[in-house]
């Protein structure tokens, strides 16, 4: 008994002290928020703070910003601002959301309904302005819109804007994609980088300075991460997902968003209304199966594509009417196999090209919706060439 006692002891001690090294050697990844609310909060004392965020504006300890801006010295939250979908994330995608409601007593006020961006008014009396988001490296996710938006806002009132900086859920190692033509600049496309364009939040703030895609500049501050790299993916660090809008559930709908997200434009599904959106792809008049085997004939790298079907229906807070709605579309569903061999913009031309030749007449696009989603005219060009 003794003896069993004595090796059990040493087997906790070996875990411990182990567990000891491999945080020495691999620290967990330090956000924006967490940098800001410990050893660079000097930087907001005495400050009144603006804050544009929403569900995913946690600490790496799950500690919403609100409470952790509030616990600064000397500083003080006076107005909150959410993008699309909402302060909460619960609203579907392109749902105007109008008016104010308030949070922890501090007014939240919508910037994706009457107003995209903050007016001089809503930023009378603040110092600095502070944006905490988590995105997905997606050109037509339109917090990205909003990022430049209110560093637009925040150069007009003369203030600081600061970005507390999030990975890049898909690395920021790839880009991939063509540049936004400036012709199809948009809420949805705007500024001429890929569609997958391999920047963090705070890395893009800079490139948009920078490179002065807006008309006004602000004094800018990036919180950068730390114990991070450019090849990681998010599931590499200590963070649990949360879910940046309704319908990017996880990390591989994340990736593959930048490759199906292209189908809004078209008369084919792309799974909204299903518990796999942007995973799946469809409609009542695609045979599943013959589809799955044009595609594979191309061989795409780092995915699976086999046939599915599904039914499309209203989810509350994150669809209402989808495409098909409550009508069995047959179609194929991707499953990511090697995330690093995966290319996005192969996977979107196949997928597309595929289900053009094979039906050339129940394929239908919005050409303008289509550009402005991809970037260049490449894809309608082809479809408007094929129908003439």
């Amino acid at each position: 008994m003794f003896l069993n006692r004595k090796i059990i002891y040493f087997i906790l001690m070996v875990m411990y002290f182990s567990n000891l090294l491999i945080a020495k050697i691999h620290p967990p990844i330090k956000l924006g928020i967490d940098s800001i609310c410990g050893n660079q909060q000097d930087l907001l004392i005495g400050k009144k703070i603006g804050l544009i965020t929403n569900q995913s504006g946690v600490t790496s300890l799950g500690e919403s910003n609100i409470s952790c801006l509030k616990k600064i010295p000397n500083s003080s939250l006076e107005v909150i601002f959410s993008p699309e979908h909402g302060f909460f994330g619960n609203h579907p995608a392109g749902e105007k959301i109008n008016g104010q409601n308030k949070v922890d007593s501090i007014n939240v006020i919508s910037l994706y309904g009457s107003s995209k961006k903050p007016t001089q008014e809503q930023l009378k009396g603040i110092d600095i302005l502070i944006y905490d988001i988590q995105d997905i490296g997606a050109r037509c996710y339109t917090y990205i819109s909003t990022l430049g938006l209110a560093m637009e806002a925040a150069a007009e009132a003369n203030i600081t804007f600061m970005v507390l900086d999030r990975p890049n859920p898909i690395t920021t190692q790839k880009k991939q994609g063509a540049n936004l033509n400036k012709e199809y600049t948009s809420f949805l496309g705007p500024y001429p980088i890929p569609l997958r364009y391999g920047l963090t939040p705070g890395q893009l703030a800079k490139k948009i300075n920078q490179k002065k895609w807006i008309p006004n500049s602000p004094e800018l501050i990036v919180v950068k991460l730390e114990n991070w790299s450019a090849s990681k993916w998010y599931d590499q660090s200590n963070l649990d997902w949360i879910a940046p809008s309704p319908n990017i559930p996880d990390l591989e709908t994340a990736l593959l968003y930048t490759a199906t997200v292209i189908f809004e434009a078209t008369n084919i599904s792309e799974g909204r209304g299903t518990e796999t959106p942007f995973l799946a792809i469809g409609a009542p008049w695609i045979n599943g199966a013959k589809l799955a085997n044009e595609i594979n004939r191309k061989k795409l790298h780092g995915v699976t594509i086999k046939p599915t079907s599904f039914t499309p229906k209203d989810i509350k807070g994150k669809v209402k009417n989808p495409k098909y709605k409550n009508q069995l579309c047959e179609g194929i569903k991707l499953t990511v196999t090697h995330r690093n061999l995966v290319n996005t913009e192969q996977i979107a031309k196949t997928l597309f090209f595929s289900i053009l030749k094979l039906y050339p007449t129940e394929f239908s696009i919005d050409e303008n919706y289509l550009n402005k989603l991809w970037g260049t005219s490449e894809l309608s060009d082809l479809v408007l060439k094929a129908k003439s």
